[in-house]
């Protein structure tokens, strides 16, 4: 039992709680809904040139690192698990896609992305498995700015890309599959140019993490190192069949810069991905919204005596009531 203090029991009982209770903020809950959070850091400390250009919005994690691992909608044990099953589906998948171009498979976008995927999932169940053994994030805490950092743009860039990724695909890229696809090539394909979106929007819809458009500088760099990237594949690699290749290989054949209008590809695409984050931005904005306005009409009736689920019981006994039931609040 924790010692007693001005927030030592509510601490106690929410360090472990199997819900993370309706906070009034999308990103900083207030007492007395609060969890173990880093007080030294209440709120954007003086902004350097460099701190300005990496992430402005760095504190919000610093401040409340369990929005990383808790949920609204499920206890942060099951939010885990399912991270845990959807990191262990993408490893599973990676063998198929192996089998189809090993030798060129890290030459893709898409199965980069895959990748990035996994170790998103990998990495924010190792976070929730600490959490949910330790109590608190403290270990998260210490580790360096920088990691904590990457740690959340690992989920900003995935949750960007995987929007990107199958609209490309079945935009401009699926003509082939459609005339000549194999039950084995529609498996891999409508897994790593589908099941992402899937798995993402799963994420977007359990998760509490914030996103903010100051974060623009990991998409869009990590998006134009990917045309770099394309251009230094085009150059070096010598696997390609030059009867079907003659201006060489290209890893999507609309970047070959030796077709007509291909260049315009090079200025769509980066602003592709200045939409598309903008986008998925807004979305987290309206999703946060969304909750702490039904979050702020359930407590307006229950301050009113008239629990929109019919009871009494304060939202604090309620917290205590699902961590013992493993029932979520509603949202």
């Amino acid at each position: 039992m924790a010692s007693p203090n001005k927030h030592g029991d509510q601490l106690h009982l929410h360090s472990r709680s199997n819900v993370y209770p309706p906070p009034t903020s999308a990103t900083s809950p207030a007492a007395p809904f609060a969890v173990p959070t880093n007080t030294t850091h209440p709120g954007p400390p003086h902004r350097s040139a460099l701190y300005t250009c990496v992430d402005p919005h760095i504190w919000h994690l610093r401040a409340d690192p369990t929005l990383l691992v808790t949920s609204h909608i499920v206890s942060s044990r099951a939010l885990m698990w399912i991270r845990v099953v959807a990191c262990a589906w993408i490893v599973f998948l990676i063998p198929f896609n192996l089998a189809r171009d090993a030798e060129r498979y890290l030459f893709y976008f898409t199965q980069l992305t895959w990748l990035g995927l996994g170790a998103w999932f990998a990495v924010a169940a190792f976070q929730g498995w600490r959490f949910n053994r330790d109590g608190n994030m403290n270990k998260f805490l210490k580790q360096h700015k920088v990691t904590q950092w990457m740690t959340w743009n690992l989920y900003v860039m995935t949750a960007t890309f995987h929007w990107i990724v199958p609209i490309v695909f079945w935009s401009l890229l699926s003509g082939n599959l459609v005339e000549n696809g194999t039950a084995y090539t529609y498996w891999t394909n409508v897994n790593v140019h589908a099941m992402d979106l899937v798995l993402i929007l799963m994420e977007l819809y359990l998760n509490r993490i914030p996103m903010f458009y100051s974060q623009w500088p990991s998409v869009i760099v990590a998006g134009v190192a990917f045309l770099a990237y394309a251009f230094f594949q085009h150059a070096v690699y010598q696997g390609y069949d030059r009867v079907e290749s003659p201006s060489g290989w290209w890893v999507y054949g609309f970047l070959d810069t030796s077709k007509a209008g291909a260049w315009k590809y090079y200025i769509i695409l980066p602003l592709a991905f200045v939409l598309f984050f903008c986008a998925t931005v807004a979305m987290h904005k309206l999703r946060n919204s969304r909750r702490e306005a039904k979050a702020a009409a359930r407590k307006a009736s229950m301050d009113a005596g008239h629990p929109s689920h019919g009871s009494n019981i304060p939202l604090t006994a309620m917290s205590t009531s699902n961590e013992s039931s493993g029932r979520s609040l509603p949202v």
